[in-house]
């Protein structure tokens, strides 16, 4: 499970556009992955927040933000960490996928960028 899978209400009106608009803040959430609980804490977390209501907007930046930290503590590997690991035992993705005993489909999704 991905940061951009995880559902957070976005704020449509009212998101400060302007400059300076992004905050950086300590944020914490709890992510739910292969039937374990993390708890992630991002201590400068930057994102942009409603300038009326202060809502919390999870836009792609904020997301990546949330997907390296979780990948970090559950020690999750990265797309570009896969393939790198894989070019550097000089495998094809066919011969990588037999080694690990998975669809070639199923290596070729997992070090896709997202």
């Amino acid at each position: 499970m991905t940061a951009a899978r995880i559902q957070q209400s976005v704020h449509k009106q009212g998101i400060r556009t302007q400059q300076g608009g992004l905050e950086t803040f300590h944020y914490g959430i709890r992510i739910d992955h292969d039937g374990r609980k993390y708890d992630v804490e991002i201590p400068d977390f930057t994102a942009p927040k409603c300038s009326n209501c202060g809502e919390l907007s999870i836009d792609e930046a904020a997301s990546q933000q949330i997907d390296s930290a979780f990948r970090r503590q559950a020690s999750l590997l990265t797309a570009a960490e896969i393939r790198e690991g894989r070019l550097g035992l000089g495998l094809k993705q066919e011969d990588f996928a037999e080694q690990l005993g998975l669809a070639v489909a199923t290596v070729s999704r997992s070090v896709r960028e997202k």
